[in-house]
C-alpha cells in the first residue's frame, strides 16, 4: 500500500510517482484496491500444501488457482504434475493476470472476480489456494452464494461445487472459517465435501513474504464421492478453551473442536495466546511461534493427515 501514498517512509515517493506514470488509471485504482488482500504465500508453505496434495493421491487433472495473483502456486508445482495437469487460475487484477500469464503460458489465465469466472460443476480435480480474507465483503453470485457468506468462504462454497467428486480442495484461509461460532458456512460446506484435516500456521507465518501478522489454517476437504462413507474429523462445532492473557487473566476463547482432538493438537504450529486489541481488551485468540522451522512443522503435520 505504500506505493499509492505519496510519503517519504523508506523512499517510497519516487515509486509511487513513478508508477501513477507507468499505469492507465484504470490499471492504478485496480492495483491499489487489490493491496488489502493480495498477498504472497510464504514458499515454505506452498511446497508443503503440493506435498499434502501428493500423498492425498492427486497425481495430474484439471487444477484451478481461484485466486492466482502473479502464479506462486504454479510456480512451485512440482514439474510432474504441472506437466500432466491443465491449469486455469483466476485474477481479477488486470496487471497481475497479465503478469501471470506471461509466466505461465500453458495456463488458462481468467482476469475475472471468482464470482463471474463460469465453469461447469464437477470440473475441476483440484482447487488450491491462498484465498483472500473479508469479513465484511460478501459475494454477489446468485448461483453459489445465496446465502451471503463473506469473501474467504464463498471460495470454499463455490469451489467445492466446480470440483468432482474425489477432487480435492486445499486452501489457506482466515481461521475464523474454522473458530467461528455461527456454523453455517462449515454445514454448507460439509453437505458435499469430507473434512480430512486441518494445519493451523502462526500468526508470523507470512509476515516476511506478506508483511501481515494473522493467524491462518490451511483446510482440506475433498468432494463427497457417491456411495463412499467416508469418518470425517469433528469440525463442524466449536468448544470453548480458557487462555491466559497478557496479565495472566484466564479468558474464554472458542476454538473448533477439531483442534481438540489428538491430529489437530498436532497440526497446531505453535503456542494458543489471546491477542490483545488496539485498546487493551481481549480480542481473540492468535498461534504464536513456538520457534520450530515452519517447512519443517508443516512437513511433519502433514504426516497426520489420510494418505
Amino acid at each position: 500500500p505504500q506505493a499509492f501514498n505519496y510519503h517519504d517512509q523508506e523512499g517510497w515517493r519516487e515509486r509511487t510517482k513513478q508508477l501513477s506514470e507507468l499505469l492507465t488509471e484504470e490499471e492504478y485504482d485496480a492495483a491499489r484496491a487489490s493491496t488489502t488482500n493480495a498477498h504472497y504465500t510464504a514458499p515454505a508453505v506452498v511446497s508443503g500444501m503440493w506435498d499434502a496434495v501428493r500423498r492425498l493421491g492427486f497425481k495430474s487433472g484439471r487444477v484451478n488457482e481461484p485466486a492466482v495473483g502473479s502464479g506462486n502456486f504454479f510456480g512451485l508445482m512440482p514439474n510432474d504434475m504441472m506437466q500432466a495437469s491443465k491449469l486455469t487460475g483466476i485474477e481479477l487484477d488486470g496487471l497481475t493476470a497479465r503478469i501471470a500469464k506471461q509466466l505461465y503460458q500453458r495456463a488458462n489465465i481468467v482476469n475475472k472476480g471468482y464470482q463471474d469466472a463460469v465453469f461447469p460443476a464437477n470440473f475441476f480435480d483440484l482447487h488450491i489456494s491462498n484465498v483472500p480474507f473479508s469479513e465484511a465483503d460478501h459475494p454477489v453470485d446468485k448461483k453459489y452464494n445465496k446465502e451471503r457468506l463473506n469473501l474467504h468462504d464463498y471460495y470454499f462454497r463455490k469451489s467445492i461445487e466446480l470440483t468432482r467428486p474425489g477432487g480435492l480442495i486445499v486452501f489457506i484461509t482466515s481461521k475464523g472459517t474454522m473458530d467461528k461460532l455461527n456454523t453455517k458456512a462449515r454445514a454448507l460446506f460439509a453437505e458435499k465435501a469430507d473434512f480430512l484435516g486441518a494445519i493451523r500456521l502462526p500468526q508470523d507465518a507470512f509476515k516476511e513474504n506478506a508483511n501481515t501478522t494473522v493467524t491462518t489454517d490451511i483446510i482440506f476437504l475433498r468432494r463427497k464421492i457417491p456411495g463412499v462413507a467416508f469418518d470425517s474429523q469433528p469440525w463442524l462445532n466449536t468448544v470453548e478453551i480458557s487462555l491466559p492473557d497478557t496479565d495472566g487473566e484466564q479468558v474464554a476463547m472458542p476454538i473448533n473442536e477439531y483442534f481438540r482432538t489428538d491430529a489437530g493438537r498436532e497440526n497446531m504450529l505453535g503456542n494458543l495466546i489471546v491477542r490483545r486489541g488496539r485498546y487493551g481488551e481481549a480480542n481473540e485468540s492468535a498461534l504464536a511461534s513456538d520457534g520450530r522451522d515452519l517447512g519443517k512443522a508443516i512437513h511433519e503435520a502433514i504426516g497426520n493427515l489420510p494418505e
